[in-house]
């Protein structure tokens, strides 16, 4: 994927004791010559020492903060690096390393950021992801002005320079539907490619406060916009 001609691409995978995936996920992308920047939110098993043997740049936190904390750290990590084009994935197995290949192509030919879309396969999602994914569009259609068919998908690919006018908010989940909010509201050049995603079997909670995280969050984009705060960027999208 990664030729010598093309553009510097690396891959940020925030993980938390994911240590039964983490190194076959980082060795695949590995073999397609991608830099590969795991951030290890504070685990407690394995996850750092096996990621690195499978050839990540790692870097550890101390404590579990949170999703948006460890992409954060990791996305700040790869513009120092000076890296043309990051994508972020999940660590857990979700999102196929395959399937990488068209957000970065379209990233590479012109949009400002690519992101995974499940929405063609919504009968293998589990109920109560499609409602709350319902849910999530219809918000970020009033808040920012735009439907997304998928928000909640972290299996994304950005320009560097798209990366960089990004507000990263949030440390918790809420920081992948504001991602998408903000960048519809800075007018980037956004497509929607569609991705597989093969779920955990294991459930996933949500708590009263992350609910609540994210509707402070889509509040605060919600006043921006009121207040104009956001303006597009005619050269993101040329």
């Amino acid at each position: 994927m990664a030729e010598a001609s093309g553009p510097s691409i690396a891959v940020v995978l925030p993980a938390y004791n994911e240590s039964r995936t983490i190194g076959v996920i980082v060795r695949k992308l590995r073999q397609r010559s991608l830099h590969v920047i795991v951030v290890d939110d504070g685990s407690d098993d394995q996850t750092s020492s096996l990621a690195e043997a499978a050839g990540a740049h790692v870097i550890r936190l101390n404590r579990n903060g949170g999703l948006g904390q460890a992409s954060r750290v990791g996305l700040g990590e790869a513009l120092r690096l000076g890296f043309q084009i990051v994508a972020t994935m999940d660590a857990d197995g979700q999102h196929l390393t395959e399937e990488l290949e068209p957000l970065v192509r379209s990233v590479a030919e012109g949009s400002d950021a690519a992101f995974g879309c499940r929405a063609h396969n919504l009968q293998l999602m589990p109920f109560w992801r499609r409602l709350l994914n319902a849910g999530t569009r219809i918000i970020i259609r009033v808040v920012a002005g735009r439907a997304l068919r998928d928000p909640l998908c972290g299996f994304r690919a950005f320009s560097s320079r798209a990366l960089r006018r990004l507000e990263l908010r949030g440390n918790g989940h809420e920081l992948v539907p504001g991602v998408a909010i903000n960048a519809v509201l800075l007018g980037m050049n956004l497509r929607e490619i569609p991705v597989t995603c093969v779920y955990d079997p294991k459930p996933t909670h949500y708590r009263l406060s992350d609910f609540l995280r994210a509707l402070r969050l889509y509040a605060y984009f919600f006043v921006g916009r009121v207040l104009n705060r956001y303006h597009a960027n005619p050269k993101l999208s040329e």
